[in-house]
């Protein structure tokens, strides 16, 4: 795939998989919904999880996003490596501006009212995965346009 093309797919599709190494050298992989923005992949996976071990362990991930017709005839999918971090912004505010930014994405307002209602009554601040894309790779036999 072109570097547009899988610009393409990462501004369409919502989905994608963290993919990591535990301590123990065990894989490990999580799906999330992410924002692309600035050539780095954001999401607000949660940093006290497995994912946070992972990246704690080995901050190199691979970040997968995959779409496919129903019967895989057609399909696109892009590999993303690069530096993952866990950055906390500076209030609850800033959170919660990410997690709206994450619903206007999906064109699903209120989705995460639970984490939105914690960062408004708690002042709960959740730390930001950023994936800072440094190599990409893509396949597909989906032109652009297809059905």
């Amino acid at each position: 795939m072109t570097y547009e093309e899988i610009d393409t797919l990462l501004n369409e599709v919502t989905w994608g998989t963290i993919c990591g190494v535990l301590p123990d050298g065990t894989p490990y992989a999580t799906e999330v919904t992410y924002l692309y923005e600035n050539n780095e992949i954001i999401s607000l996976s949660h940093s006290r999880g497995m994912t946070g071990d992972c990246i704690k362990h080995c901050a190199q991930i691979c970040f997968k996003v995959c779409e496919s017709s129903r019967l895989s005839r057609h399909f696109r999918a892009a590999s993303l490596f690069g530096e993952a971090v866990f950055i906390e912004p500076e209030s609850a505010e800033v959170t919660l501006l990410w997690w709206e930014k994450l619903e206007i994405r999906l064109k699903s307002p209120d989705r995460y009212q639970y984490p939105k209602q914690r960062c408004r009554t708690k002042g709960k601040i959740y730390p930001v995965l950023h994936l800072r894309i440094q190599h990409r790779t893509g396949v597909t036999d989906w032109s652009l346009g297809d059905d």
